[in-house]
């Protein structure tokens, strides 16, 4: 029963608020990318140049796009955070998301999933390690995938 106590030890419904409140974050991030390089204009209809990035890479789904941050110079381009209806279209916008680099309008175009801070500092962590060991080891590709690095040219397994 001590367990029960030191759970207690915040106020009542506080660590479950807590938990709750994170879930939700994550859940709601789910349904949500973000695409760089994206070029802005004035009279932006940010949707559909959002879905004519989505058709190049063979997907149509209906989608909310926003700007986000603050507008630095007059050359720069503000991140755009895309919201779908649920997770599975962002795996699968992202599983396809290579294929922009074919495309001649959207070559300087990526797709990322939309991450917490916690998650932007791990990545970024992760893909300063991957260019090291690139440097390092330059004959050899090496790639992420659920938070760790991997080499292309290693059979796992």
């Amino acid at each position: 029963s001590s367990g029960i106590t030191a759970e207690w030890s915040l106020r009542p419904g506080e660590a479950l608020t807590s938990v709750v409140k994170t879930i939700v974050a994550e859940e709601d991030r789910s349904r949500n990318l973000l695409i760089f390089g994206l070029p802005e204009e004035k009279e932006e209809k940010l949707e559909s140049q959002v879905s004519e990035v989505l058709e190049t890479i063979g997907i149509k789904p209906k989608v909310e796009a926003q700007r986000i941050g603050k507008k630095k110079t007059v050359d720069s381009t503000r991140p755009v955070k895309v919201i779908t209806s649920n997770s599975l279209i962002v795996n699968q916008i992202l599983r396809n998301a290579r294929n922009l680099r074919q495309s001649e309008k959207f070559k300087t175009v990526f797709l990322s999933p939309d991450r917490s801070v916690e998650q932007r500092k791990l990545r970024k962590d992760l893909v300063q390690d991957m260019k090291k060991r690139a440097l390092a080891e330059p004959t050899k590709k090496f790639y992420i995938k659920d938070g760790q690095i991997y080499c292309a040219d290693e059979s796992n397994g």
